[in-house]
């Protein structure tokens, strides 16, 4: 997934500025909207990133992810 928007939006306060270098992966906030089958062993989540007015750079707003790619703030 690429994303793209002001540089802010992506820092979250961990020292990176406008002159950093990108593309660099980051954390961005999701709303989890189904824990997917718990027997699977893919451990799949799909989540949304439209709460926060973020949508990817081919306009996607919901995904599935690994559930080890996920951290609770």
């Amino acid at each position: 997934m690429a994303f793209v928007d002001k540089w802010p939006v992506f820092a979250g306060g961990d020292g990176r500025a406008s002159d950093s270098r990108y593309p660099d992966a980051v954390q961005i906030l999701c709303a989890i909207l189904t824990l997917g089958d718990s027997t699977a062993t893919s451990g799949r989540v799909k989540v949304s990133v439209a709460p926060w007015g973020l949508e990817s750079i081919d306009g996607h707003i919901e995904f599935d992810v690994a559930a080890d790619q996920l951290i609770s703030s």
